[in-house]
C-alpha cells in the first residue's frame, strides 16, 4: 500500500514482462502510455484498485494476461483517449463495476479474456463510451452483471466472434438510447442445416438483447440467444408504455431458441426488422404486443407453443415468406397456434405451412392473408383457419385436407 496514485507506468516499453506480482490499492494499477510493443503479466493479480489497467494514448500493445486476474476494482480495465489497435489477452476480471471500459479508439481486440462478477454489483462486463468507434470480442465469457454489454454511445461497431458467450445477466446487450451501433455476432449465418456450435452465444439472461427508450437505426447479425427468459425486447423506458419507444432496429440472420417466456417481444416501437432468423422453442415465438409498422421476414417460426401473436394493441405489421417456394421462411409446428391475430391491418403474405395444424385464429380489422397455402394432414381432422370474428381478408389462399377448411367461432 502507498499513497501513489499508481503502481506502475510503463511509457515506451517495447518489450514488458511482470511475473509474481501483487499490485493492490492504486488509483490505477498499472497503466500504459506506449506505441507498440508486447506486455506480459504473468501470475499477476490486481485488486482494489479505481482501474486495473488502463491504456492512455497506446497503440499497437499486445498485452497478454497470462493466467493474471484483476479483482475488486471499480473498473477492470480502461481503455481511454485515442488508444487504438490493441489486443487483449486472456486474463480474468472478477467482482468488477465495470469489467472493461471503452472510452476512444478504433481497433482494439479483447480475446479470450473471462469477465464475472458474483457479488450482484457489477453493472457492465463491457462499456463503451462516447469516442469509441469499434471493438473485437474474440472468445471468452461475460457473466453476472446488470448488463452484460452496454453502450453510452452512437455510430459504434461491435464483433463478437468464435464461442464467446454473455451469460447470467438481466440483459445479455442492452441498447439504451442507442443509435447507428452495429453489433455482428459472427459465427454460422442462417441455414437449419448448419451446425451452430462456434456461433457467440447469449444465454441464462432474463432478456438476451434488449432495445429501449428512443434507440433507432441500430443493427444485431448473427449469433445464438438460447436458454434465456426472452430472447429479443424491444419496449419503452420501463414503467413508461408511452414514452419514446426503439424504432428501425434491424435483427439479421440471428438463432433465437429455447427461450422460455419468449423468442421475440415487441411491446413499444415501429418499423423494426427481423430478417432470415430462426425462431424455435419458447412459448410463443414473436409477440407483436404493441407498436406498428413492424415487420418478420424470411423467418423460421417453429415448434413454439404459440408461433406468431399479434394482440390488439399492435397494427400494421407485416409476416413475410421471401417468396412461396422458400421452405427455409415458414411459421409451422407450433403447438396451440400457427397464429393469434388481434390487432388490424396487419399482413401475411407468402407463407406455406404443410405441417397439418392449420394457421390459427386470425381477428381485428382489415387483417389480409395473401399468397398462403394451408395444407393439413389429410386424415380428416383440424380446421385450416379460425375466424373468432372482425374483418378477414384472403387473397389466393389455398387451404386444402382438413375436416374443416374455414371455421367461425362468433359470438
Amino acid at each position: 500500500t502507498s499513497d501513489w496514485s499508481t503502481g506502475l507506468i510503463f511509457s515506451q516499453a517495447s518489450k514488458v514482462t511482470l511475473k509474481n506480482l501483487i499490485i493492490r490499492n492504486f488509483d490505477v494499477g498499472v497503466l500504459f502510455n506506449s506505441e507498440g510493443g508486447c506486455a506480459t503479466l504473468e501470475n499477476v493479480t490486481i485488486e482494489a484498485c479505481k482501474e486495473g489497467v488502463k491504456l492512455v494514448e497506446t497503440f499497437q500493445l499486445n498485452l497478454s494476461l497470462l493466467d493474471t486476474t484483476i479483482l475488486g476494482c471499480e473498473t477492470g480495465v480502461n481503455i481511454e483517449t485515442e488508444s487504438s489497435d490493441n489486443t487483449i489477452l486472456g486474463g480474468t476480471i472478477l467482482s468488477t463495476n465495470i469489467g472493461v471500459s471503452v472510452k476512444g479508439g478504433t481497433g482494439n481486440h479483447i480475446f479470450n479474456t473471462d469477465i464475472s462478477d458474483f457479488g450482484d454489483e457489477g453493472t457492465y462486463g463491457i462499456k463503451i463510451f462516447n469516442g469509441a468507434e469499434s471493438l473485437d470480442i474474440t472468445g471468452g465469457t461475460i457473466e453476472y452483471f446488470d448488463v452484460g454489454i452496454g453502450f453510452e454511445t452512437d455510430g459504434f461497431e461491435l464483433t463478437i466472434s468464435e464461442n464467446a458467450r454473455i451469460q447470467g445477466c438481466r440483459a445479455g446487450i442492452e441498447f439504451l438510447e442507442n443509435y447507428l451501433v452495429n453489433v455482428d455476432m459472427t459465427g454460422i449465418t442462417y441455414d437449419a442445416g448448419n451446425d451452430a456450435d462456434n456461433d457467440p452465444v447469449i444465454t441464462e439472461c432474463d432478456m438476451a438483447v434488449l432495445f429501449t427508450a428512443g434507440s433507432a437505426n441500430n443493427t444485431l447479425s448473427y449469433g445464438t440467444l438460447v436458454g434465456n427468459d426472452q430472447g429479443v425486447v424491444f419496449q419503452a423506458c420501463s414503467g413508461d408504455m408511452d414514452g419514446e419507444a426503439p424504432d428501425d432496429n434491424r435483427i439479421i440472420g440471428t438463432r433465437i431458441e429455447g427461450n422460455s417466456l419468449t423468442g421475440v417481444s415487441v411491446f413499444n416501437g415501429s418499423g423494426n426488422r427481423f430478417e432470415n432468423c430462426i425462431v424455435s422453442g419458447s412459448e410463443t415465438g414473436v409477440a407483436f404486443l404493441g407498436g406498428s409498422d413492424n415487420q418478420l421476414t424470411s423467418c423460421a417460426v417453429t415448434s413454439n407453443d404459440v408461433g406468431v401473436l399479434i394482440g390488439r394493441h399492435s397494427s400494421g405489421n407485416v409476416i413475410r415468406g421471401e417468396d412461396e417456394n422458400d421452405l427455409d421462411a415458414k411459421v409451422e409446428n407450433n403447438g396451440t397456434d400457427n397464429f393469434q391475430i388481434d390487432g388490424d391491418n396487419n399482413l401475411v403474405e407468402n407463407i406455406t405451412l404443410s405441417s397439418g395444424n392449420g394457421l390459427g385464429h386470425i381477428s381485428g380489422e382489415n387483417n389480409l392473408l395473401s399468397g398462403i397455402t394451408i395444407e393439413g394432414a389429410g386424415d380428416g381432422t383440424g380446421i385450416g383457419l379460425i375466424v373468432p370474428g372482425g374483418d378477414v381478408h384472403l387473397n389466393n389462399v389455398i387451404i386444402k385436407k382438413f375436416n374443416v377448411g374455414v371455421g367461425f367461432d362468433l359470438d
